[in-house]
């Protein structure tokens, strides 16, 4: 019997070590476990911490974000505003270059017109002062046929009197031709291509003028011609 209870109590002491042991074993996992729950907390609030300056540096960047989207609509708009004013300001600057050519041109059109007027006004100048000269040759033919009634209606410069006679030429170029009457010359002996045309542009025409101008000695018509010469010298 006794050592049935001898066995009891080895047995009974046995179980208590192992369950010291056990528990030894339990406080060193529950140690291990405490400490690994501190260094996740740990990381927990880590990672909480930057969790929460990404939230803020999301913000801020969404901030930034939304300036700079409100930003570059701005500056659409304003690149739209400028492309619109380029085509604005193309089209004027296109209308102008236009308007700029049709004025050169008309510039020269005018420049060429006054030109050819110039050379149309040297050229009647030359026709006047050739008719000039060739006046007193004209009077002279004309006082052979009029006779003396030409000579009796002429006036001398210094007003005195009548002319001596159809020979003194020296003041014929002095008398207007108008005064001579139209009672000195028929048409029907005028030719109708002795009319010259004073506003003729082309020189060869003047000069065909200066050629039908120019009378016959034998021809009749020769006051007529004194007559037509008129505005021309006068």
């Amino acid at each position: 019997m006794q050592c049935q209870m001898d066995q009891e109590r080895v047995k009974a002491q046995q179980q208590v070590i192992r369950m010291e042991e056990e528990a030894k074993l339990m406080k060193e996992r529950m140690d291990t476990h405490i400490n690994l729950e501190n260094k996740l907390k740990e990381q927990i609030e880590f990672y909480k911490t930057k969790y929460r300056s990404f939230n803020k540096t999301m913000a801020d960047s969404n901030r930034l974000f939304d300036s700079a989207k409100e930003e570059m609509e701005k500056l659409g708009k304003r690149v739209r505003q400028a492309e619109r004013d380029v085509v604005e300001w193309r089209g004027k600057w296109e209308l102008s270059q236009r308007k700029l050519l049709e004025l050169v041109e008309e510039h020269k059109k005018k420049t060429e017109e006054a030109e050819a007027s110039k050379k149309r006004a040297d050229r009647l100048a030359g026709l006047c002062r050739a008719l000039r000269e060739q006046l007193p040759d004209i009077h002279k033919p004309s006082l052979d046929v009029t006779g003396n009634s030409y000579s009796n209606k002429s006036v001398q410069p210094n007003g005195d009197g009548p002319n001596d006679g159809p020979g003194d030429s020296e003041h014929l170029p002095q008398v207007c031709p108008s005064k001579i009457t139209s009672a000195h010359y028929e048409p029907d002996d005028l030719p109708s291509s002795t009319v010259p045309s004073p506003q003729s542009n082309d020189q060869t025409d003047e000069s065909k003028q200066i050629e039908s101008i120019e009378p016959d000695e034998s021809s009749s018509a020769s006051p007529f011609y004194i007559w037509y010469l008129c505005p021309l010298t006068c």
